[in-house]
């Protein structure tokens, strides 16, 4: 789907809150929500399909761009991976989560959370562009909305 033109969905949204800590790393809480009767089989955070362009300049914490891993760091839930990619003569990363499995009618969620954790802030990550992929087109897109913050890490 990288460089596909996706539609916008103004009945799917992508929101985050941030968590930080005193020594500095950033967790950043996602929740994405739809309105469609249909599972969410991806979704795509900080890379922005109409420029083709990556835009999260901080990696998640533990990850190797020469080992191309999904590191810990992007926590997801149970049947879904969540990775890390980089294009080319880019440095800046984008954050993949797929279903790994084919999508049943219990797949059909209206609610995904997920979370990112990097070592330092980076507000790229509050204001990115999103693509949620569907088993049929079209995609939604649009841009991450930051809503109030959570306190330092182990708040509540």
């Amino acid at each position: 789907m990288i460089g596909a033109q996706a539609a916008t969905d103004a009945g799917t949204k992508v929101e985050v809150r941030v968590e930080r800590s005193p020594t500095g790393a950033t967790v950043y809480h996602y929740v994405v929500t739809t309105d469609r009767r249909l599972a969410m089989v991806g979704v795509m955070i900080g890379l922005d399909l109409n420029a083709d362009e990556p835009e999260l300049l901080e990696s998640p914490v533990g990850w190797v761009a020469e080992r191309h891993d999904c590191p810990p760091s992007v926590s997801v839930p149970a049947g879904w991976t969540g990775c890390v990619g980089r294009q080319e003569e880019s440095e800046r990363n984008f954050i993949r989560l797929d279903l790994i499995a084919e999508p049943l009618p219990a797949d059909v969620r209206r609610e995904l959370h997920f979370s990112v954790t990097t070592a330092r802030p980076d507000t790229a990550y509050e204001t990115a562009s999103f693509t949620v992929q569907f088993p049929v087109f079209p995609n939604a897109t649009g841009r991450v909305v930051k809503v109030a913050a959570l306190g330092g890490l182990g708040a509540r």
